[in-house]
Order: C-alpha cells, then sequence, then structure tokens
C-alpha cells in the first residue's frame, strides 16, 4: 500500500547516491528518466521502475534533511507545452492509438 505524502513533496525523487533530485512529472518522460536514474543506482534491467518503494521521496526525510538536499543536490524536472499536453491527452483519451 502506497503512503499518504503531502501533495507539494510526493512526486519529488531522490537519489542520494548521485546526488540528485528529480521532480517527476506524469506523462514528461517519466518512465525514461526512471529507467536512467536506476542505471546510475545499478538497478537490475527489466524491473517495475513505477514499483513505489523503489525509490526515495523527498517527503520521507525530515525537514531539515530535504532543506539540505534541496540546496545542494542537482535538481530538475521536464514540462511539456501545455497545449501539445493537451492535445497528447485528448487523442490517447478520446480518439484511440488505431485511429490517430
Amino acid at each position: 500500500m502506497k503512503p499518504n505524502p503531502p501533495i507539494d513533496l510526493r512526486f519529488i525523487v531522490v537519489d542520494d547516491e548521485n546526488k540528485i533530485i528529480y521532480c517527476t512529472v506524469p506523462k514528461v518522460a517519466t518512465s525514461t528518466w526512471k529507467r536512467i536514474l536506476g542505471d546510475l543506482r545499478g538497478l537490475k534491467q527489466g524491473i517495475n521502475i513505477h514499483q513505489w518503494d523503489l525509490w526515495r521521496w523527498l517527503y520521507q526525510y525530515t525537514e531539515e534533511e530535504w532543506t539540505q538536499r534541496l540546496q545542494t543536490y542537482f535538481k530538475f524536472v521536464f514540462v511539456r507545452e501545455p497545449l501539445n499536453r493537451l492535445l497528447s491527452a485528448y487523442k490517447n483519451k478520446f480518439i484511440g492509438k488505431d485511429r490517430r
């Protein structure tokens, strides 16, 4: 069962070994970046990279710990242009892959 993290911290992955913080955004290359981070950590190929307990999440640290990490780790996030994202979601949900 997944824990219920604070909403503002629940999508932030922390990689202490490589000093990286990644803010995941659904449908913006999340799987690709989790695979890359998994490779950096030496995780086995073929595992479910979306497995919740595979990652350390920022909310799992104390405020002092996450403040220190936010000040010193490399941080990144990727976003999509909003209208392009809206069109993509519409096609995915209402048109279907066979009719694009």
